[in-house]
């Protein structure tokens, strides 16, 4: 679920992360934007029932979050631009994640579906050469790569051991560095020991 939505992310990545700075984002607003993102547009007073126990893992001292604070954390991503609020034909109340909310959403899962699945033995390697003129694509090439989870071998090379074809492809064209990146599968890598033990496989 969140790969898929990683990758989708990525699309506007350009054009929302660059641009905006980070919002600060509270226990109850990470939970509140997790359920929002997992189950898609939802009413307010469906959220209250069930986003207790959604906050539960991410409160270790307190067992009960009053719905007034659910309430004022709503708010807050309303007004920070990570939910929109919209009304039903019956009236009620909807709230959905925006482009940046999705975002933020992602940012804030605790893992990727990839890494729970078996490795293949394969490295994902992305090598880049990108000229002093596209400063600014290669920054935001680092920074992608850095968030969705790959780890720097050297200078400019990137590895990742697990599927990622789709998030490469769509990074590359929508930086519009398709000429300037080369990724490769590779079975080997010398000295991998410290990359086993990051990527804990």
């Amino acid at each position: 679920m969140y790969h898929k939505l990683q990758l989708e992310l990525m699309v506007h990545y350009v054009y929302v992360e660059t641009r905006l700075k980070r919002v600060k984002i509270g226990h109850i607003g990470k939970a509140i934007l997790g359920i929002v993102a997992v189950t898609g547009v939802v009413g307010v007073l469906a959220l209250f029932p069930g986003v207790t126990y959604a906050i539960a893992p991410f409160i270790k001292k307190k067992k009960y979050v009053h719905k007034r604070a659910i309430q004022k954390s709503i708010d807050s991503l309303i007004r920070n631009g990570l939910l929109k609020k919209s009304f039903a034909k019956d009236g009620s109340v909807k709230i959905e994640l925006t482009k940046r909310g999705r975002w933020e959403a992602m940012l804030t899962a605790p893992s990727i579906d990839t890494r729970s699945k078996k490795w293949d033995r394969l490295w994902r390697v992305v090598v880049f050469d990108i000229p002093q003129d596209k400063q600014k694509e290669r920054t935001e090439l680092r920074r992608a790569m850095r968030l969705f989870g790959f780890k720097l071998l050297q200078k400019s090379v990137w590895v990742y051991p697990f599927p990622c074809d789709d998030f490469v492809l769509i990074l590359k064209e929508r930086l519009g560095i398709s000429h300037d990146v080369l990724y490769m599968k590779v079975s080997y890598i010398e000295n991998d020991t410290h990359l086993r033990k990051e990527f804990k496989i």
